[in-house]
């Protein structure tokens, strides 16, 4: 997840739901989602080329599955927004279309996060340690608003900064 900053007003934002206005949300509920690289079966049939073809955001519906904590063992109680970190949805969604919006009723509820991995220590041949990354999961899941909310509200109050050029990291 990241924070982006524009120096001007953008044409349009969505706005996002306050953590309250998510105890309504429940399994079986309706979620969008507007994410690219959009509809990749179509890129591949037209011969896709990077720089060249033009890639397309596309519309992706589905509902919640499960509500959940980060940490298992916590119960949740949909209607209590501290029990809430992750909802699992049904969009079929593709590579590239993790950092989209999730909106219910128009409103942003979390942010897509199509995977779940973990870094692994792998010992090479020169007794070299690399971490290599391993996809332990491959169910839809979005991180809720309230952590979206969180990172603003730290970047606002100077918690959190950006420090160098980010043109040079481009």
């Amino acid at each position: 997840m990241g924070l982006l900053e524009t120096r001007s007003a953008l044409p349009s934002i969505l706005p996002l739901e306050t953590s309250e206005g998510t105890t309504r949300l429940r399994k079986g509920d309706a979620l969008q989602l507007n994410g690219f690289p959009g509809d990749i079966f179509r890129f591949v049939q037209e011969n896709f080329q990077p720089g060249v073809s033009m890639p397309k955001s596309s519309l992706f519906t589905g509902t919640i599955q499960a509500v959940e904590h980060f940490d298992p063992r916590v119960v949740v109680d949909p209607a209590n927004v501290s029990t809430v970190d992750i909802y699992q949805h049904s969009m079929d969604t593709s590579g590239g279309t993790s950092g989209s919006p999730i909106l219910s009723n128009g409103r942003v509820v979390a942010i897509h996060n199509s995977g779940l991995q973990e870094d692994v220590l792998i010992q090479g041949p020169n007794n070299q340690v690399t971490t290599q990354r391993i996809a332990i999961g491959t169910g839809s899941w979005g991180v809720h608003v309230k952590h979206v909310q969180n990172l603003r509200n730290f970047y606002k109050q100077g918690v959190l900064e950006f420090v160098g050029d980010w043109t040079a990291s481009r």
